[in-house]
C-alpha cells in the first residue's frame, strides 16, 4: 500500500516543483521588465534598442543653429572692352581687394546651410555697388568640403563721362565650393555668372567718326573666407 501511495504522489511532487519554478521564473522576468521600464522613464533619452536611435530635446535643438557671419573676398573680373592705351578691344582680367559681405542664416546638422548675404564691392570705376542674395551649401560625402550655389541681385553704380558710361542692375548665378576649416571659419571659391554681359560702352573717335564699343563682363571669380558666429 505504501509503495502504491508513493507512485501516486511522486508525479504531483514534480508537477508542483515545476509550477513553483515556472512561477518564480515568471516573477523574476516581470521584475526585470518592470525595472527596465522604470529605468527608461527616469532617463532623459528615449532609447529604442532595435533601431539604435536616441532622441532628446538637446539633440533636436542642436541640429539647427543660427548663423551670423562676416566675409571678405578677392575678386577677378573677366572682361572684354576697349583699351585706350593700346587703342584696341581686348580681353583682360581686372582685380579688386574690396569685397565685404554680411550673412545671416541657418545651419542644419552642421552639413547644410541656407543664408542671406548682403555686400559691397568695387572692381574699378566702371563696376561696383551693393548686392544681396540667397545662398545654399551642402556637405559632400560627409566631409568638410561643401558644394555651394546661389542667386545674387547686383546694383552697379558705374560712372558716366564723355568717353565712357556704365551701370545697371544684374542678376548673378553663383556656383562654387567651400572648405570648412573649423566650426566658425569657411574658405570659399565661387564663380558668378551674369544674366547679361554688357555693363557699359566706350565712345571712341576713330577714322574721323565716333565708334561705340560694348563693355562685356564674362563673370566674376571670388576667392575668400567667412567667419561665422554659430548659436
Amino acid at each position: 500500500m505504501k509503495i502504491l501511495i508513493l507512485y501516486i504522489l511522486i508525479p504531483f511532487l514534480f508537477v508542483g516543483n515545476s509550477i513553483v519554478y515556472s512561477s518564480t521564473k515568471t516573477n523574476l522576468s516581470s521584475q526585470r521588465k518592470s525595472y527596465k521600464y522604470f529605468d527608461a522613464n527616469n532617463n532623459r533619452n528615449v532609447k529604442i534598442p532595435s533601431a539604435g536611435i536616441s532622441t532628446s530635446p538637446d539633440s533636436i535643438s542642436s541640429s539647427v543653429n543660427f548663423e551670423l557671419g562676416i566675409g571678405y573676398n578677392f575678386i577677378l573680373m573677366f572682361v572684354n572692352q576697349y583699351n585706350p592705351q593700346k587703342k584696341v578691344v581686348e580681353n583682360s582680367i581686372k582685380h579688386s581687394f574690396l569685397d565685404i559681405q554680411l550673412s545671416v542664416g541657418l545651419r542644419f546638422r552642421q552639413h547644410y546651410d541656407i543664408n542671406f548675404r548682403f555686400g559691397f564691392d568695387e572692381v574699378d570705376e566702371d563696376f561696383g555697388g551693393f548686392n544681396g542674395g540667397i545662398f545654399f551649401a551642402s556637405g559632400l560625402f560627409g566631409s568638410n568640403i561643401y558644394g555651394m550655389c546661389g542667386i545674387d541681385f547686383y546694383n552697379n553704380f558705374g560712372n558716366s563721362h564723355n568717353t565712357s558710361e556704365s551701370g545697371g542692375n544684374f542678376i548673378f548665378y553663383c556656383l562654387g565650393v567651400g572648405y570648412r576649416a573649423t566650426k566658425n571659419i569657411t574658405w570659399n571659391l565661387m564663380y558668378w555668372i551674369p544674366n547679361k554681359k554688357m555693363f557699359g560702352t566706350n565712345t571712341v573717335f576713330k577714322d574721323d567718326k565716333f565708334k561705340y564699343y560694348d563693355k562685356i563682363n564674362y563673370g566674376l571669380l571670388k576667392i575668400g573666407f567667412q567667419y561665422s558666429f554659430v548659436f
